[in-house]
């Protein structure tokens, strides 16, 4: 039995798409493993999710000599962690304690500022600034930062195999291994008989990760065609295509209640063409959903064309595609589609994975 930890650093939510795979991986390993979650200047919702877990220790921190000390006292073989900039600079702090240290990538710093996918049409002028700035900083410097802060750590595991070409081709960082992040398929399963003639858009989760043009075309497209739309995600995008289109806006659900909107959607549609693995199109298919996206990026590696959902090479193919769907022309089979996550993104497939990894480098 290994004894293993997870620093989240300024978390707010269990939800946060960077914070689920550790609070799903705790639900698979903790029956085998010492599982321990140290949280460093947390918001209250993740106390209380985490605290809510069972057989987990649970340590909160708003002072960092006593989560230094706390590193060392705990006697982990490895301390988890994933790669946001504020969470290595923590790591980077805690080198020279008693602990191997082990990152989970999963945001590739740095990259906005040679990556031209993003759009900025929507945002507020303090984060248009922002992103303007990273875009004079020369990726040079940013990634010698970042890869600094990598070294610090004993294991690099990637997020998807795009992930890891990415580290090895724009970093030249070797990661140890590639392990899908986990989806809990006993929550997120079929659960309507009925599926609705409503489209599940998801508008991302990051600022300018979705094109709000295409967003626009795909909405007069489904306000022709009659179609109701559950919209979610992005606040600053919802909000914002909410004031010119009738969509519902799914905000602060359960992943219960989530998944209900998912079984009882015709087609989860995600057009981010920036995502390293993308938890939507895959937890949209746990629950039997076939997914729309860009025939890039994580969709590449999750999505099954034909068999799971459409991936479009370019926008007028993307908005053919979902032309033709909500008319009923194109069919996949549920069944296949959510058989395609209990093999390769369920609990028990990652956590394997993982602890493979594990076992050979600690």
């Amino acid at each position: 039995m290994a004894s293993l930890g997870v620093l989240l650093v300024e978390e707010k939510k269990a939800t946060e798409g960077l914070v689920r795979p550790f609070i799903n991986w705790a639900k698979a390993l903790s029956s085998r493993h010492r599982f321990v979650f140290l949280l460093y200047k947390p918001g209250l919702p993740l106390v209380e999710a985490v605290s809510q877990q069972r057989n987990v220790e649970v340590y909160s921190y708003t002072d960092f000599k006593r989560l230094s000390h706390d590193v060392n006292e705990l006697r982990l073989d490895l301390l988890f962690i994933h790669d946001h900039i504020r969470n290595l600079q923590v790591l980077a702090r805690l080198r020279r304690e008693n602990v191997r240290l082990g990152v989970y990538v999963q945001v590739l710093f740095g990259i906005h500022s040679i990556a031209d996918v993003f759009t900025l049409d929507y945002l507020a002028n303090s984060e248009k600034f922002v992103y303007k700035l990273t875009r004079l900083i020369p990726f040079t410097l940013l990634k010698k930062w970042y890869v600094s802060l990598l070294s610090s750590s004993h294991l690099v595991i990637a997020n998807s195999r795009i992930t890891a070409t990415l580290l090895h081709v724009l970093y030249g960082v070797e990661p140890s291994g590639v392990v899908y992040p986990p989806v809990d398929t006993e929550i997120l399963r079929p659960r309507s008989q009925k599926r609705n003639m409503q489209v599940l858009l998801y508008l991302g989760s990051h600022a300018g990760d979705t094109d709000v043009k295409l967003v626009t075309e795909m909405a007069e497209l489904l306000s022709r065609e009659e179609t109701e739309v559950l919209a979610f995600g992005n606040k600053t995008l919802r909000e914002y295509v909410a004031k010119k289109f009738r969509f519902k806006q799914v905000v602060d659900v359960s992943d219960e209640e989530l998944a209900e909107i998912y079984s009882s959607s015709v087609v989860t549609v995600a057009p981010q063409k920036w995502e390293t693995f993308g938890y939507v199109p895959v937890e949209s298919m746990a629950c039997g959903t076939p997914v729309l996206a860009f025939n890039m990026m994580g969709p590449i590696e999750t999505v099954i064309h034909g068999r799971t959902g459409w991936l479009a090479e370019n926008r007028r193919e993307f908005l053919q595609y979902l032309s033709t769907i909500i008319k009923g022309d194109l069919e996949i089979e549920p069944e296949y589609v959510r058989r395609h996550v209990e093999e390769h993104f369920s609990l028990a497939v990652t956590s394997a994975k993982l602890e493979d990894i594990i076992r050979r480098y600690v």
